[in-house]
Parts: C-alpha cells; sequence; structure tokens
C-alpha cells in the first residue's frame, strides 16, 4: 500500500493580533519557504522589509490606527 501526502496551499494573512513585526518574521518564512519550493533565491532581510511594506504598509503606518 502506498501512502500518499496531502497537500494544499493556505494564503498567508495578515494577523491583526500579532505585532509589525511578528507578522513581518512570518510572511517573510513563508515566502521563502515558498521561493525555496521553485528552486528561486531566498529574499534578503532588507528585500523582505521593503516588499512586505509595499504590500502590507510600513510599520508607521500600522502604528497610526
Amino acid at each position: 500500500m502506498s501512502s500518499q501526502a496531502i497537500y494544499y496551499e493556505r494564503k498567508w494573512e495578515y494577523n491583526e493580533d500579532w505585532s509589525y513585526e511578528a507578522n513581518l518574521h512570518s510572511w517573510t518564512d513563508a515566502c521563502n519557504f515558498e521561493r525555496k519550493q521553485y528552486g528561486e533565491r531566498i529574499l534578503t532581510e532588507s528585500e523582505a522589509t521593503m516588499k512586505f511594506a509595499e504590500i502590507y504598509g510600513s510599520k508607521f503606518e500600522h502604528e497610526q490606527d
């Protein structure tokens, strides 16, 4: 009997209950995990920070809420 891996894709979502830094770290891990799966170069810390801010807004913007 062969075993089969069950795989499903989850979309990362910003968690309002977490700090901006926690969301940034979680997103960076998820992003780089996916990039590794496709043999792509992982993002540097500064690249990840810039891309995260581009998509989800800056830390300053989140502190204003």
